[in-house]
């Protein structure tokens, strides 16, 4: 499967390591790697394929941004977030790294912008979603890119049998056959052994290298508290843990019921979820960035690259069906370094609904074959349609029109999704499209008779070539001021012309998108991979139990637990979890909290996540000020690393 990573390899020169420590200064303004970074380049920089696996803040981005700039040509990388990639192409730019995105969000200029940067050879770094990947347009856009590394963010979305699968991810094994000699870093920060091996077999990486960090956070305390009031001890853990907060809820509705909650006992809090408008997520996106609202209620449509390193505590309102998704959300806090709690609530009713999830995340077939149907008839695609369509979907609509429950009918769709017929997007700008329908002769009669029209066509010849050709993207704003008309004028006249069988007209679209990847069929003779779902399953259903002992069992340490589950290397337990919490002696009654301090240090040196662990009964802010206090009069000593000790004596 490939060979792990232990020691920096002696192949590399000191010049290779000066010139890259020299790049990470000049552009990042860093003086050192962080563990596991240089080590990773050095690998990739000899062009062998690589497969690392970094915990959520480790740094994940640089293993690929540093090499694209050490080498001539540039990197491509394949990311599902386009949070993640708008937000590091602005970073880049800011950093004097040119750096493009292509994704369905973009506007017909954003994109011919983006096109033209490729084609002049512009860029260092390219960002592209995995839909937009198996396109054709992007694949004879790729024939102008001088590629030196293929990067694959989120890399576990690769294996069929993750929780977080993703087809189009399957196009990037076939593109690597025309690209012989390119390397490939693929990056996840969860992946189980078995699933390792299958993102080496589906990446099609040649014995890659794989770099595989402890999976323990050891700034972070991990408690799982069963709650018989959840408003009550998720009030408490963000009253008692000040700074920025994010709170996970599974439904749209409890995020806006609970941010109500919080609202009303004081707390600055915001909520988002995907059934929001986009400038309402996005105000309360900004608000949270910028600690207007310190605290988020949200769905996990909320985090995915998030670049936020001071989130103080996370809290999860019910467990997540899986401990990848529960690792994942609560390495979002703490990515500072800095102390930080992630804090799982759960209660009987929970531990019901893991054990009933496989049922309603796995339906039968007729039932997806059902809501197959549905989708066809609520979007009134005919059978035979081609694919590589966007249809705007709204989920609540369609659910409301069929009478059908959205808990039941948003598995089906992603099962669907997995099994390649389309792809869900929670929000996408989708440019409006046109294309003539007539030839040049019925075009030329029409402008006699339809003057006003006429010129509306001879704007869209002159302005957009291959028009006849395919659905071209247009941009009305730059139409309405060539013909000195208003926006609302040309949009009318480009619904007119559609409906006199001129041109087709695809109007803008903003919002929820279905985008449709294959030829429609008959849902009857819908080929469904009845094997493959019964795999799911079993699957499903084995990480919902091991979700759910990692809730009930109170006698394992949640650090070994976690290391244990992802195949990492077991150690002593953790001592910032639950459960070593009550092994932990608590300081003697009596005994200054300075005192007790000392007496743990003068038996062994403690990094600052264990030696606040010490203290359950004391608040965390007093234990912080002492250890200050403490090294400022030189009676004890603080390291780089973030750990304490005694001086030595002399």
């Amino acid at each position: 499967m490939g060979r792990r990573a232990k020691t920096r390899p002696a192949a590399v020169t000191n010049m290779t390591s000066e010139k890259l420590r020299h790049l990470l200064h000049a552009y990042w303004g860093f003086e050192s790697f962080r563990p596991g970074q240089q080590e990773i380049i050095e690998t990739i920089l000899r062009g062998q394929d690589t497969l690392a696996l970094l915990p959520t803040g480790g740094g994940k981005s640089l293993c690929y941004q540093l090499p694209a700039l050490a080498q001539e040509g540039c990197c491509l990388v394949v990311s599902p977030l386009i949070a993640l990639m708008e937000d590091q192409v602005a970073k880049l730019t800011e950093r004097n790294i040119p750096a493009v995105a292509f994704h369905a969000g973009l506007s017909g200029e954003a994109l011919q912008a983006a096109v033209l940067q490729v084609r002049n050879g512009a860029c260092k770094l390219i960002y592209c979603s995995p839909e937009r990947l198996r396109t054709r347009a992007f694949g004879e856009l790729m024939s102008w890119m001088k590629l030196s590394l293929i990067a694959v963010d989120e890399a576990h979305c690769v294996t069929q049998w993750g929780h977080d699968f993703r087809p189009e991810y399957l196009g990037i094994a076939p593109m690597r056959q025309h690209l012989p000699g390119v390397p490939v870093l693929a990056l996840t920060a969860t992946a189980t052994p078995s699933s390792i091996a299958d993102i080496c077999q589906q990446l099609g990486l040649r014995q890659p290298t794989i770099f595989q960090q402890s999976f323990s956070r050891p700034n972070i305390f991990y408690e799982l508290l069963r709650s018989e009031n959840k408003a009550q001890d998720c009030l408490h853990a963000l009253r008692k843990t000040p700074g920025a907060a994010i709170v996970y809820c599974r439904s749209r509705r409890q995020t806006e019921s609970l941010c109500r909650i919080l609202q009303e006992e004081g707390l600055q809090a915001t909520h988002y979820h995907a059934g929001m408008k986009p400038e309402a997520r996005s105000e309360a996106q900004v608000a949270w960035m910028e600690g207007i609202a310190p605290v988020i209620v949200c769905t996990t449509a909320f985090g995915m690259g998030i670049d936020k390193a001071d989130v103080r505590c996370v809290i999860h309102w019910e467990p997540p069906e899986d401990l990848e998704s529960w690792y994942q959300e609560t390495g979002r806090c703490g990515r500072d370094g800095l102390p930080a709690q992630a804090l799982t609530l759960f209660s009987p009713s929970d531990l019901r609904n893991l054990k009933n999830s496989t049922k309603l995340q796995y339906p039968d077939s007729d039932f997806l074959r059902q809501v197959y149907q549905h989708v066809n008839e609520y979007l009134q695609v005919a059978i035979g349609m081609q694919p590589d369509r966007y249809f705007p979907f709204e989920l609540t609509d369609f659910c409301k029109k069929f009478s059908l429950r959205t808990a039941a009918v948003l598995p089906a769709m992603r099962l669907l999704a997995r099994e390649g017929l389309w792809t869900l997007t929670e929000s996408v700008f989708q440019p409006p499209t046109v294309q003539f329908r007539c030839d040049r002769h019925t075009l030329d009669s029409f402008q006699r008779q339809y003057p006003q029209l006429g010129l509306v066509c001879v704007s869209l010849l002159r302005l957009y070539a291959g028009i006849f050709q395919f659905p071209v993207p247009i941009h009305e704003h730059a139409l309405a001021r060539k013909l000195h008309w208003k926006r609302k004028d040309i949009t009318r006249a480009l619904a007119q012309l559609a409906s006199m069988g001129i041109i087709d007209w695809t109007p803008v679209a903003e919002g929820p998108q279905l985008f449709y990847t294959h030829y429609r069929v008959d849902s009857r003779h819908l080929i469904l991979n009845t094997d493959r779902l019964r795999m799911l399953r079993d699957r499903h259903e084995a990480r919902s139990q091991a979700m759910i002992q990692f809730l009930e069992d109170e006698s394992l340490c949640k650090g070994k637990a976690i290391e244990r589950y992802f195949g990492g290397q077991e150690t002593g337990p953790c001592g910032h979890c639950s459960v070593c919490k009550k092994t932990i002696i608590t300081y003697s009654a009596g005994r200054s909290l300075r005192e007790e301090i000392l007496h743990l240090l003068a038996q062994n040196t403690l990094p600052l996540p264990r030696l606040t662990s010490q203290f359950p009964e004391a608040r965390r802010e007093d234990v912080i000020h002492t250890l200050r206090a403490l090294v400022e009069r030189g009676h004890i000593l603080w390291h780089p690393d973030n750990s304490f000790s005694l001086p030595r004596k002399k």
